[in-house]
C-alpha cells in the first residue's frame, strides 16, 4: 500500500529568530512521506529569504505569500490547504517544533482505520529548552471534548490536530474572521460534526509548544484591542448556536472567562477605565448575549476593578461573580 503524504502546514510572520529550528523539526522526521507549505503574511525581516534557501534545498519545502486579504494565520492556513496534496494535514506554528517521531507517530495510530481527526499531546518550551511536561491536561477517552472547547478550558493545542484533508475540507479550513481563538473555533465546528471521527491519543506527545516569549508584545492597547473583538465575533457566532442546549452551562463559563481575562489585560496596561470591558458588555447587550440586568450588575463590577489594582486571586474572585451574573435572569 503506498505510504500517506502528510501535508505540514506553517504561517508565518517576521520568525526569523525560529524558522529555521522549526523547520529543521520538519527535516529530520523518521517517517519520510512529507511536503512542507509554508506561507508568509508580510514578513519584514529575514524570514523570506530563510524560506527560499529551504525552497531551493529541498523541493518538499514550499514557501507562498498571502496574496489576499484579510491579513493573519487563518488566512495564510487556509492558502496552505489549498496548495496541499497530502492525505493527512497537520498545522504547525512558526516557532513550534515537532518531535522526530512526530510524523511516525502519527501515521501509526492512523493506520487501518477511518479516523478523519487524530489528537496527539504537545509537550512545552521554556527559555529554549525542551521539557516534557504536557501543555494540556491529559482527559480520560469518554470526556465531552465539546464542553471544555465551550468553557475555554482548551484539551488541546493547534498541532495536536492531524486532519484528513477532506475533512478540514468539508469544515471550510479557518475562519479569517478570526483574529484569535482560530483553533478552538475550528474545534468546536469539528467536535460538533456528524461526520466527525476522532481518535484521542493525547498521552503520546510529539510535538513542543513554545510558551512566554511573546508575552512582552502582548501587554499593549493593541492587543487587548485585537483580544476585545475577535472575543465579541467568537460569541456572536457560536453562543446563539448553543445557549438552548446541553451546552449551556458550558458557553457561559467560557463567556464569563472572556470578561474575566480582558479584566485582567486591561489591568495589565493600567486602563484603569475598562474601557474595552464597557464596550464588549454593550456590544454583548446589543447582540441580545446578555440582558440589561446582567450589563448593569457586570457595570457594578468593572466600576469595583477599576478602583483596585490587580491583585493575587482577582481573577477566580471575577469570574466567580461574572459567573453567577450571567447563570441568573
Amino acid at each position: 500500500m503506498k505510504p500517506k503524504l502528510v501535508s505540514i502546514i506553517i504561517p508565518t510572520f517576521n520568525r526569523e529568530k525560529y524558522i529555521r529550528d522549526t523547520l529543521n523539526s520538519v527535516l529530520n522526521q523518521s517517517y519520510k512521506e512529507w511536503e512542507c507549505i509554508i506561507v508568509d503574511d508580510g514578513s519584514t525581516d529575514r524570514t523570506l529569504e530563510i524560506l527560499k534557501a529551504y525552497g531551493k534545498n529541498n523541493g518538499k519545502f514550499r514557501y507562498y505569500e498571502r496574496n489576499r486579504i484579510p491579513k493573519g494565520a487563518n488566512t495564510c492556513r487556509n492558502i496552505g490547504i489549498e496548495h496541499a496534496s497530502g492525505d493527512y494535514v497537520i498545522f504547525l506554528d512558526s516557532d513550534d517544533l515537532l518531535d522526530k517521531n512526530c510524523l511516525e507517530n502519527r501515521i501509526f495510530h492512523l493506520s487501518n482505520d477511518d479516523t478523519n481527526l487524530l489528537i496527539t499531546g504537545t509537550y512545552q518550551i521554556i527559555n529554549n529548552q525542551k521539557i516534557k511536561k504536557y501543555f494540556n491536561t491529559v482527559f480520560p477517552q469518554q470526556t465531552d471534548f465539546l464542553a471544555h472547547f465551550l468553557q475555554f478550558d482548551l484539551p488541546w493545542h493547534t498541532t495536536s490536530g492531524t486532519w484528513q484533508k477532506c475533512f478540514v475540507c468539508e469544515l471550510n479550513g479557518f475562519d479569517e474572521k478570526l483574529q484569535r481563538f482560530q483553533d478552538p473555533d475550528l474545534y468546536i465546528r469539528a467536535l460538533g460534526n456528524n461526520h466527525l471521527n476522532l481518535k484521542y491519543q493525547y498521552q503520546d506527545a510529539d510535538v513542543y509548544y513554545r510558551i512566554g516569549h511573546l508575552s512582552d508584545k502582548r501587554a499593549n492597547q493593541e492587543w487587548v484591542n485585537k483580544l476585545t473583538n475577535s472575543y465579541l465575533y467568537f460569541y456572536q457566532k457560536h453562543f446563539p448556536i448553543f445557549r438552548e442546549t446541553i451546552y449551556k452551562k458550558d458557553i457561559i463559563m467560557g463567556l464569563s472567562e472572556s470578561l474575566t481575562v480582558l479584566i485582567k489585560q486591561s489591568k495589565k496596561i493600567s486602563n484603569k477605565s475598562l474601557t474595552n470591558c464597557h464596550l464588549y458588555l454593550d456590544t454583548l447587550l446589543s447582540s441580545n448575549i446578555i440582558n440589561t440586568r446582567q450589563e448593569y450588575l457586570l457595570k457594578k463590577l468593572l466600576a469595583l476593578n477599576s478602583r483596585i489594582p490587580h491583585f493575587k486571586g482577582n481573577s477566580k474572585l471575577n469570574l466567580f461573580i461574572i459567573s453567577s451574573i450571567l447563570s441568573s435572569k
